[in-house]
């Protein structure tokens, strides 16, 4: 009988030390995004899964996985992530995510404030809010600054 209670004991002390995920609401507008129930928070950094995320925030664009990459391509956006990497690519350019990409149980995280910026978003935090703004279109190319 003891040996049940220090077990349960041992057990609630245990369980009562786990850390909790912090409520994350992922919104453009007041509109809060499905993609918020899966939304992670890693050292300050706020990560959603990106085809997740391209599904609600560019439904146009497809979502595919080539050579170990996930590829998102529309009209006016190629974007390329790789897990372990610390940029995604957008139109040409390096978007810097210091966190960089991950996989997790086949689930491809990228950092969001870099996903607006490709998407040509911005985004802002205020209690527990991922707020986005919609801007005038995806980010410019890289040819648009860099000429051969």
């Amino acid at each position: 009988m003891k040996k049940i209670l220090l077990l349960l004991l041992f057990l609630g002390i245990c369980l009562s030390q786990a850390p909790r995920a912090s409520a994350l609401r992922v919104a453009v507008g007041a509109q809060t995004l499905r993609v918020s129930d899966s939304a992670r928070i890693i050292d300050g950094s706020t990560y959603v899964p990106l085809r997740a995320a391209m599904a609600e925030l560019h439904g146009e664009a497809q979502v595919t996985w080539e050579r170990g990459r996930a590829v998102v391509r529309s009209d006016a956006l190629e974007l390329t992530a790789v897990p372990g990497e610390q940029y995604l690519v957008a139109n040409g350019r390096y978007l810097y995510a210091a966190g960089g990409i991950f996989l997790e149980n086949g689930v491809l995280y990228v950092p969001l404030r870099q996903l607006a910026k490709a998407l040509g978003m911005t985004a802002s935090w205020n209690a527990g809010v991922a707020s986005l703004t919609p801007g005038t279109g995806a980010i410019e190319p890289a040819e648009t600054y860099y000429r051969e």
